[in-house]
């Protein structure tokens, strides 16, 4: 997937090139403030983009607001290879980070897995990978950020200056201002990623497993296949080895990444993947999610059908992100599209209640460390017993019987555990202010001015009301999603 190009190498700038560029990124800072205090009086506000964002719901929300264009935010301003740090305008993609560092050995702590999502995104949306047992959330990294409050002032946070707001950011999805820039932590890469494979028939075996490769490996995940088949991949930055073969990860039509991770596992296989392939492992298929909608086997053992379905996946993503034609209410009735932290002893009841209760397949797991974290959306509010969360990715199509959504996803949300803002709420909304310090976000959104310029979580938050909303498998769901595209390609042509 092209990604944007950089208009400047920030690590071989002369001291006058660095201090252009900073002229340059103040100027389009001034656009930004020019907007925000250019709004009608009690006018909210909200971001206007080309990328069309990563969360799967639609942006109503932003009907009745002023709009904020940053589609300038896109520059690398400063790569410091003897600190490790990196210096990024908001829209910077993980995909042109990793490519400029990487030229100096060094990458992200944390690199989520699109090439699309932007730095801003992730810090107010977090982000997991499999290095996070090892850094945490992508914005654990996070060192300094300049925001856009909304009364169009600009300041810098940090621990030590405003770092009531530096604290609540993350996570808070917008909520409370405008990233115009952040200094992230990098750490050292080598050129590759070599992975070993590892096949468990047994839960248990598994998950003892997966528990113990997390003191000693740079990366770990792990694919719940079946109640009888489980995948364990633990991986380490390495050189060039000879006598490991390579894994093109991102070419089209290649076996998808879990496909590829099961066959090696049946053999106890080991091989080597790119590093900034292996970041991007999973993109092409969207984890499993594009073979599940297509519901074809056939594009799953066919290169050239799976080449077809990769092109059609990065076209739809570039231009809708993962945004469907179908509405939420509907979606969430066939799919679940679900991130839930686990504590890691109870990792084999999280797994098992999404067998017995969603038959979804294959379920994603990573794990997270949340030791001491002082951000509000992340640190512990007393419910954890370890500081070791494993993301429980629930993401396909539910094949018990009789599957109903508000009763399955309601019981697994108000369960032990942490419930991601991105996907569906089926909480109320008390039950949602319980799972985070909500007064002060509340009182952080008061003293920096955001109460009346941006929307709050929960306007931003998709609720399932159990009163309100119908629930019940649709079996042909992949026929209204297509009937539904086919429209909304017509409608397109017509307005040409």
């Amino acid at each position: 997937m092209e990604s944007q190009r950089l208009t400047h190498k920030a690590s071989q700038q002369s001291p006058y090139e660095r201090k252009s560029e900073d002229s340059a990124y103040q100027k389009r800072v001034q656009e930004i403030i020019s907007a925000v205090k250019g709004r009608e009086p009690g006018q909210m506000l909200a971001l206007k983009k080309a990328n069309p964002g990563h969360r799967p719901h639609d942006l109503s929300f932003k009907n009745d607001c002023h709009p904020v264009d940053i589609d300038q935010l896109t520059n690398i301003l400063e790569i410091n290879v003897e600190n490790k740090t990196v210096r990024v305008e908001g829209l910077v993609t993980l995909g042109s980070l990793c490519r400029e560092t990487l030229k100096h050995n060094l990458i992200p702590q944390v690199v989520p897995e699109y090439e699309t999502f932007t730095v801003a995104g992730l810090i107010n949306g977090l982000g997991i990978e499999t290095s996070s047992h090892k850094y945490g959330l992508f914005p654990e990294a996070l060192i300094s950020m300049d925001i856009v409050l909304g009364d169009g002032s600009l300041v810098t946070a940090n621990k030590d200056n405003n770092s009531d707001l530096f604290y609540a950011v993350p996570g808070s999805y917008g909520t409370l201002g405008i990233i115009t820039s952040a200094t992230l932590q990098l750490c050292d890469a080598s050129p590759y990623i070599h992975s070993q494979y590892h096949y468990f028939t047994d839960i248990d075996r598994y998950v003892e497993a997966f528990g113990a490769s997390l003191k000693h490996t740079d990366f770990v995940e792990g694919f719940v296949l079946s109640k009888e088949s489980y995948v364990l991949i633990t991986g380490n930055f390495a050189d060039r080895v000879d006598t490991l073969s390579i894994y093109d990860a991102m070419k089209y039509g290649n076996v998808w990444y879990y496909q590829h991770a099961e066959k090696m596992a049946k053999v106890g296989g080991e091989d080597l993947i790119g590093t900034y392939q292996y970041m991007f492992r999973h993109q092409r298929s969207l984890f499993w999610l594009s073979g599940i909608i297509a519901g074809l086997p056939i594009f799953e053992k066919s290169r050239v059908l799976r080449a077809y379905l990769d092109r059609k996946v990065e076209e739809k993503v570039s231009k809708n992100g993962f945004k469907s034609n179908m509405d939420v209410f509907t979606r969430e009735r066939s799919m679940v599209n679900q991130d839930y932290g686990v504590e890691l002893p109870k990792l084999t009841k999280g797994i098992r209640y999404v067998q017995d209760n969603l038959g979804v397949y294959p379920i994603w797991n990573c794990a997270t460390t949340i030791k001491d974290s002082p951000f509000l959306m992340i640190r512990d509010q007393g419910h954890f017993a370890t500081s070791m969360l494993v993301d429980v990715g629930i993401y396909g199509e539910p094949t018990v019987k009789n599957y109903k959504n508000i009763d399955a996803m309601r019981a697994l949300q108000t369960n032990e555990g942490k419930v991601a803002l991105w996907g569906v709420s089926y909480l109320s909304k008390e039950e949602l202010e319980a799972s985070y310090d909500h007064d002060a976000y509340t009182t952080v959104r008061r003293k920096y001015h955001a109460d009346s310029a941006f929307k709050d979580l929960f306007s931003k938050t998709k609720f399932i009301d159990p009163d309100k909303h119908k629930q019940g498998f649709i079996p042909h769901w992949r026929l209204l999603n297509l009937w539904l595209d086919i429209k909304v390609g017509i409608r397109s042509l017509a307005g040409k």
